[in-house]
């Protein structure tokens, strides 16, 4: 499909590129305020990249197309642009970077700073900093022709020779430098003065949630952690009149040489609690810290999870392949994509993945190996994952968490209106989302059941290509046993709950789930051998299959495929939730209590773990910081089922407090997920926001920070490194992001992994009434 040259214009002059490309020619203090009575911080952005413009390629005598995966424009013997789209007939000017860089040894200096003040007589004749401190990271990047450049992002910390005083304004004075401002003002009046030290969820608190707290930490670079006292006074401010609704003595709780559950400190500072559970009145509030400083604005009133949920849950729905996005269903526009009507061919590959135990190494490589003539017909529809296109196998459990979720609280999700193309039909909108995922591997389902693990394109995206403009071959991954058996389950559950609804499509979704699984147990011994490879998947369709037929042997096939008194049951947790949760008549009471024993013991200890982390994310005490275990509740959704199964209420609180870190109260005091509070990461990597000059769309939760000594031996982090400061491997790793959309291990994201815990999790909060 090719977009109209007419649409490119108009994304260019409706996001105001032209504006964007003039802006921060010079290094500007964006943000200043205490992170501790004697330390202003300096927030200074430099330097800014423009990104590439679409328009219409007219060839040019002598022009050469360089191809190696991206088609480079050669003009004049120099690179020109990039070539865009199947048709040859676009191309995409190269980014590039605007502005100057933050001289850092200019910005380490005491001799640069003069602070004075009418107020306060310590500084009536203006005087240097004892010290100054500095960081320095990465804030947007471009990658042309194998280069790296990078943006900034500066935080410089000014020791002063005494306290600063509530209520007293100050001047800093520039002596030298670059900066855009030569002096700046600051009032010091913690109630209203944001610190960069203290965090708080952006998404907010319920008023009968039986837990509320925000923090207070800071790392400041080659400065250390902020040595905050154990038990600072602090208060909670109505936004609007500035009226002290509480007032309360933090905690100290996790000093910067405890070591996390990892055996690693992630925060490299203390940090100390503020409690303010108590209050319960519905409002707007800021959290504020005597003598320092006060966090973002939050809400406490019955709407915050249901809210956060709302824009979440519809992250999926921006991520829906073949259909058009825009009004008046998002403010977000994109044409349609991947679609066959407008000339996408889908090719069939011989080359399967997603088999139990096998290796993700070399995919693209298999994929066009066993490329074939044969075309894949109505091959559209699903969730384009990250900054690909690509739908994969492991985005099927989207489906059936989707109507877990309904089964929770069916009353409140009944009338909960997603504002998707479905609304107002006969089903509720969370079903209709659920089965947008389902309804993509049906369409891909072989004459005789198996399921195809999904669709994939030759390579990653060209540079500058939208989503819409694919030129790659793009192929379907041939079916296998593995998600056969998984889609049988998914479409069973589908089934089962149209049947409910007194839909009559519910019995072509059985007779589809039913090919499927007959197809997975005929051809299991051609991909896998073992013993019962695909266990977990037989386990849980088979539920999924009595459920909807009645047919007591399907319980007996569960019971067959079950692990036994030996067995681990690390990977049954959906099917050990399933029995459990559900009334199936003539349960094997032996089984049930162990299911039960099970369940409760996992999230007994996903509870306590919850104290173990500097703030309060859940992680299993043996694992590492990895992809979104800081930006989005992983594993939070066994605790709201351990609620839903026993009221318990220190399942909620954990629950709860899961939530926190992902949703702004973490040191960066970035909510990683787009549009839900005041502060989301700006440059993510969503390629068709980025090249069409749009905000990416709400609900996109990325992965964010992770284990940076771990993790930072790869290509982008090398090219990064000489922009941070400390060196990079100083880090703490709740603060190891680089703020970049180019950057696939922290800005990127997965539909299935990140997007989906937190539509759970927040979707079950919201619906928790009837529990």
């Amino acid at each position: 499909m090719r977009i109209p040259i007419l649409y490119l214009c108009s994304c260019t002059l409706l996001f105001g590129k032209a504006v964007i490309a003039e802006t921060h020619r010079l290094p500007v203090v964006e943000h200043v305020g205490a992170v501790a009575p004697d330390v202003l911080c300096l927030r200074i952005r430099a330097k800014d990249i423009v990104f590439g413009e679409q328009s219409a390629y007219q060839r040019q005598p002598g022009d050469e197309i360089k191809i190696s995966h991206h088609r480079v424009i050669i003009r004049d013997g120099k690179p020109f642009a990039y070539l865009v789209g199947p048709s040859d007939d676009l191309m995409q000017s190269f980014d590039r970077v605007v502005g100057e860089p933050l001289d850092p040894k200019w910005a380490s200096r005491r001799g640069s700073y003069r602070i004075s003040s009418d107020d306060d007589p310590h500084y009536r004749k203006p005087v240097e900093p004892v010290a100054v401190y500095r960081k320095s990271k990465p804030f947007s990047n471009t990658h042309e022709e194998g280069k790296a450049h990078f943006a900034e992002e500066h935080f410089l910390y000014l020791k002063m020779p005494s306290e600063i005083r509530e209520g007293d304004s100050y001047q800093v004075q520039f002596v030298g430098g670059n900066l855009q401002q030569p002096v700046i003002d600051y009032q010091h009046d913690p109630r209203t003065a944001r610190s960069e030290a203290v965090h708080v969820s952006q998404v907010g608190f319920r008023p009968d949630d039986p837990v509320k707290l925000a923090y207070l930490s800071h790392w400041m670079g080659d400065g250390g952690g902020v040595a905050y006292p154990p038990n600072p006074s602090f208060k909670l401010v109505d936004a609007e009149t500035g009226r002290v609704v509480h007032s309360g003595l933090g905690k100290l709780t996790f000093a910067k040489q405890r070591p996390a559950l990892n055996g690693k400190n992630n925060a490299l500072a203390n940090v100390v609690t503020l409690d303010f559970s108590r209050v319960s009145e519905p409002g707007r509030y800021r959290v504020s810290v005597d003598r320092i400083g006060c966090s973002y604005p939050f809400r406490i009133d019955d709407r915050v999870w249901a809210d956060a949920f709302y824009k979440s849950v519809r992250g999926l729905f921006h991520q829906r392949s073949g259909i058009e996005l825009g009004p008046p269903h998002t403010d977000f526009r994109r044409p349609r994509s991947f679609h066959p009507d407008d000339g996408m061919t889908v090719y069939q590959s011989t080359f399967t993945h997603g088999l139990p135990g096998a290796k993700g190494n070399g995919i693209f490589e298999k994929l066009i190996a066993g490329k074939t003539d044969e075309v894949v017909p109505n091959a559209w529809g699903g969730y384009m994952d990250a900054g690909d296109w690509d739908r994969r196998p492991v985005h099927l459990i989207i489906g059936p968490m989707l109507f877990d979720l309904y089964e929770m609280n069916p009353d409140f999700f009944r009338v909960f209106d997603l504002n998707l193309p479905e609304s107002g039909d006969s089903l509720p909108d969370v079903i209709n989302e659920a089965l947008w995922v389902i309804d993509f591997h049906k369409r891909i389902q072989t004459e005789d059941g198996g399921i195809r693990a999904g669709i994939e394109s030759a390579a990653h995206p060209r540079r500058g290509e939208c989503s819409w403009q694919e030129s790659l071959d793009v192929m379907a991954f041939a079916p296998n046993p593995a998600i056969s058996y998984e889609y049988a389950g998914a479409a069973a559950r589908a089934a089962w709950w149209l049947k409910q609804f007194g839909d009559d499509r519910y019995q072509d979704y059985e007779s589809s789930a039913m090919r499927a699984y007959r197809w997975a147990g005929d051809n299991a011994s051609r991909f896998v051998s073992g013993p019962s490879p695909y266990a977990k998947q037989r386990c849980l369709t088979a539920l999924e299959f009595w459920r909807l037929t009645g047919d007591t042997a399907w319980h007996a096939e569960f019971l067959k495929t079950f692990p036994d008194e030996a067995g681990r049951l690390g990977d049954y947790e959906e099917a050990i939730w399933l029995y459990l949760n559900f009334d199936f008549p003539n349960k094997n009471d032996r089984v049930v209590e162990r299911c039960r024993r099970w369940f409760l013991q996992r999230a007994d200890s996903l509870a306590d773990n919850a104290s173990e982390t500097a703030f309060n994310w859940i992680q299993p005490g043996d694992s590492h910081a990895n992809t979104g275990t800081f930006t989005t509740p992983l594993h939070v959704p066994t605790l709201v089922r351990a609620f839903q199964l026993t009221g318990q209420t220190k399942y909620l609180k954990a629950a709860i407090l899961g939530c926190q870190c992902g949703a702004g109260a973490n040191p960066m005091n970035l909510c990683f997920t787009t549009g839900v509070g005041s502060h989301w990461p700006p440059h993510i990597l969503h390629l068709d926001s980025r090249r069409s000059h749009q905000p990416a769309p709400p609900g996109i939760t990325i992965q964010g920070p992770r284990d940076i000594q771990r993790y930072r031996n790869y290509g982008f982090h090398r090219q990064a490194e000489p922009h941070v400061y400390p060196a990079m491997t100083t880090w703490p790793n709740l603060e190891a992001f680089w703020n970049n959309g180019g950057d696939p291990r922290t800005t990127e994201f997965t539909v299935f992994r990140l997007l989906l815990p937190n539509a759970y999790v927040w979707g079950a909060l919201a619906a928790r009434e009837d529990l």
